[in-house]
């Protein structure tokens, strides 16, 4: 009964394909209580004096317009009304509207509605506006990869709950064209085709605003929002970009060209936001040594000019894509990694560019610059140095060497290594990634959710916040925070969330000898209570070795081991009930 009430409900949709769906996935609805408003409202891309309020009004006859009107205010009772006026919607827009409101005070919360012609309202949205002057903090929430059938969106509720937020990030893959085979959590009946036509790309953003919790994040914050390759074709882009526009509070900061959401948004003297385009140009300009270009010329040049002129005490820049290095050197073949490096659609795969980025930050003596990347599903933070390798170039035990830090949160939803199936390994392939990238400083390959940013004068705060997928109601928890100082350019870890951490009492030393050509090596190992260990040796292929389970007694005793092949790299993984840890052993033999 339900599916049949929810099936007459969407067919008040203009969209044809969209009405046909015979049974929706838990936790989607439209929002009926506001008809025909069913999509809800958003905000976007804040100034200091404008903003960007959004809508859909959806028809229920043959008509060629529609007028609507708006409202914005200070407060939720609309006693004191700021701005208001009246627009057009048409199906030339496909019934959306956007409203770029202006005349309004720096840093100050404002309330807005829409009503229709026979006076029903939508739901009261809250916003936002940039600060003109300095300030003491601002908060942002930054987010990537939402996949509609691969989980729930429980962390875009949460971060809806939040209510001291200054602006909610998205970094691209906000939509997604297809459903992946190994994640089918929340799929429709008939199974979803991946979109062509204008049509299909328009019904796939209205299918995903009958999620009530993407509602409520969009009516909750103000947003600013990138695309990427699963929400732009990039070699056939002009049904999906006008998709994505019309559907997104955006503002183009060239209203006669689409193709362009390259921007900045100016946060008073604290906070200069550059949202940064690598998807859109790429491979369409050369470097003058002759390696693909991922900007433009054009882009790189604006990037270049933004950043000499800001005078902002923090420069973050927002891009779809992991900046720094990520080996995957000595990785366990059979993970997911591409050659070298971990993903080459990322700024690995156009390094040339990446050191012509850096050398602006270097020559113009940028300090306080933080990255802010999505894209890869998992949880990385980084500092960003010329070649993290390299000692005469970095120290990863001070930072020395780092000209930027990175931000990277994991996916909303979409599927990491434990979906890819790779959960048993998922710690080993943590331990080695980080030894052979000693500029990361977190890395977490399983979990979802987003990532909180909090920026004051004094240092800049990042936060990993990570909650269930498959359970609708599901908690969240901090699992990881780091920060940087003002005048340095490297992450700082707090005790929240330190990786590989030993509980109270317990110590385990570094395996010697290290590297070794003999084939035994030893471990010291203290313990404050008798209980068994699991020890598993495994070689670089990921293959394990040998593994044997010992009751070890309390205080301080030395384990010896002993090497069975010749393999150059092996790694020790020791678990206990309250921790496991990670050894890495380079045989010379």
């Amino acid at each position: 009964m339900k599916n049949l009430i929810l099936l007459f409900l969407f067919s008040f949709v203009s969209h044809a394909s969209f009405a046909q769906i015979e049974r929706f996935p838990a936790n989607m609805y439209l929002d009926t209580l506001y008809t025909p408003f069913l999509h809800g409202v958003a905000s976007g891309d804040p100034l200091s004096n404008q903003v960007i309020i959004w809508t859909r009004i959806t028809p229920n006859n043959s008509v060629d317009e529609l007028a609507v009107e708006w409202e914005m205010a200070l407060d939720t009772a609309f006693d004191s009304i700021v701005n208001s006026g009246s627009v057009i919607a048409s199906s030339e827009t496909d019934w959306t509207i956007k409203v770029d409101v202006d005349q309004l005070m720096p840093n100050q919360t404002y309330y807005y509605r829409f009503k229709n012609e026979q006076g029903r309202l939508s739901a009261i949205g809250s916003t936002k506006t940039a600060p003109l002057e300095a300030v003491e903090q601002l908060k942002f929430a930054v987010a990537s990869c939402s996949s509609i059938y691969s989980g729930f969106f429980t962390a875009y509720r949460h971060i809806a709950e939040r209510d001291d937020l200054d602006l909610f990030i998205h970094l691209g893959d906000y939509v997604y064209d297809f459903v992946d085979r190994d994640e089918q959590v929340r799929v429709p009946v008939p199974f979803p085709t991946t979109p062509q036509t204008l049509e299909e790309w328009q019904n796939l953003h209205e299918y995903y605003l009958a999620d009530p919790d993407l509602r409520l994040v969009r009516q909750k914050h103000p947003m600013a929002l990138l695309w990427d390759n699963h929400d732009v074709d990039r070699l056939n882009p002009e049904a999906s970009t006008k998709a994505f526009l019309e559907w997104n509070p955006i503002r183009l900061p060239n209203p006669l060209d689409s193709s362009r959401i390259y921007r900045t948004l100016h946060y008073g003297a604290l906070v200069d936001l550059f949202l940064v385009d690598i998807w859109r140009y790429r491979n369409q300009d050369t470097l003058e040594s002759g390696a693909a270009s991922t900007l433009s010329t054009v882009q790189f040049d604006w990037l270049e000019n933004e950043l000499s002129q800001s005078t902002a005490q923090w420069k973050l820049i927002g891009n779809q894509k992991l900046f720094t290095n990520w080996s995957t050197e000595n990785v366990p073949p059979g993970f997911p990694v591409d050659g070298d490096v971990f993903d080459a659609d990322s700024w690995d795969g156009f390094p040339d560019e990446r050191l012509k980025v850096m050398d602006i930050l270097e020559e113009q003596a940028l300090q306080n610059v933080i990255f802010i990347s999505g894209h890869l599903h998992v949880s990385v933070a980084a500092d960003v140095p010329r070649i993290p390798k390299d000692a005469n170039n970095y120290d990863p035990a001070t930072g020395a060497g780092s000209l930027a830090v990175e931000f990277l949160p994991p996916s909303i939803s979409r599927g990491n290594l434990d979906e890819a199936g790779f959960s048993l390994f998922t710690d080993l392939a943590t331990q080695i990634s980080l030894s052979q990238n000693p500029h990361h400083k977190y890395l977490d390959l399983t979990e979802h959710g987003y990532g909180l940013l909090t920026i004051e004068p004094k240092q800049s705060t990042a936060q990993y916040w990570y909650t269930d997928i498959l359970n609708v109601d599901a908690e969240e928890q901090l699992a990881k925070e780091l920060f940087v100082l003002e005048g340095e350019s490297h992450w700082r870890t707090t005790a929240v969330g330190t990786q590989n951490t030993l509980p109270t009492g317990y110590q385990i030393s570094e395996i010697y000898p290290n590297p070794t050509n003999e084939s035994t090596f030893y471990i010291n190992l203290t313990l404050p209570k008798t209980e068994p260990l699991q020890f598993t040796i495994v070689d670089n292929s990921g293959k394990v070795i040998q593994t044997f389970q010992k009751v070890l007694s309390v205080g301080e005793q030395i384990e010896q081991f002993n090497l069975p092949t010749s393999s150059e790299i092996y790694w020790l993984v020791i678990r206990g009930a309250q921790f496991t840890q990670v050894k890495e052993i380079v045989n010379i033999r």
